[in-house]
Order: structure tokens, then sequence, then C-alpha cells
């Protein structure tokens, strides 16, 4: 069984609200996959960042797609193209994107 999720947008306790009831499910999930929007404005996206890249003993460690907010970050940096979706990449430019925008919000 797979659990899917998106719209994470840097909530930390909402995403250890997921991992806390995938324990819970009957069935073994095996796979986890975050389509999109893991990075956002909250103050705890450096730590839900933090958090995916080392899970915890048990957990496990997901397959993550961009989103909204981060195609922003790309467009903003000029990273990407505007025109094409930039999908499949590492939790390390994740990482790097969640600085960008914690020093872009704190500068506006």
């Amino acid at each position: 069984m797979w659990a899917i999720l998106s719209g994470i947008e840097g909530n930390l306790k909402a995403y250890e609200a997921v991992l806390d009831d995938i324990k819970r499910q009957r069935v073994r999930v095996e796979e986890l996959y975050i389509l999109g929007d893991l990075v956002g404005i909250n103050p705890d996206c450096d730590k839900l960042v933090e958090r995916l890249q080392k899970p915890r003993q048990g957990e496990l460690l997901p397959q993550v797609c961009t989103g909204w907010w981060e195609e922003q970050c790309f467009i903003l940096h000029a990273i990407g193209a505007t025109s094409e979706p930039t999908l499949g990449f590492c939790l390390t430019q994740i990482c790097r994107m969640a600085e960008v925008f914690e020093f872009w919000f704190s500068r506006t």
C-alpha cells in the first residue's frame, strides 16, 4: 500500500500527523509519495525538510515531486523554465529551496 500526500507547505506538525496515521494503519504502508508543495512560508519549513532527509527509525523515506511552491522558487532564481514542470528532484534541492524561501520572505 502507498501513502500519497500533497500540499504540506512546510507544516511539520501536519506531516507528523500523517506519519502517526500511517503507523496506525492495519495494512503496512510500503511507499510514501509527496506530490508537490512540500515547502512553503511556514516557520517549520526547514525542520520539515530535515525530517524528510533523516527519517526516524521505522519511517519511510518519501519520494518527492515538485509543486507550485517549488516551481515558484525555481522561477524566482531562474533555475527552471516557467513553461515546463520540473519533476523528481532530490531532497537536497528542496532544502536549498527552503533556505531561499526563508531568505526571500524575511526581506519582504
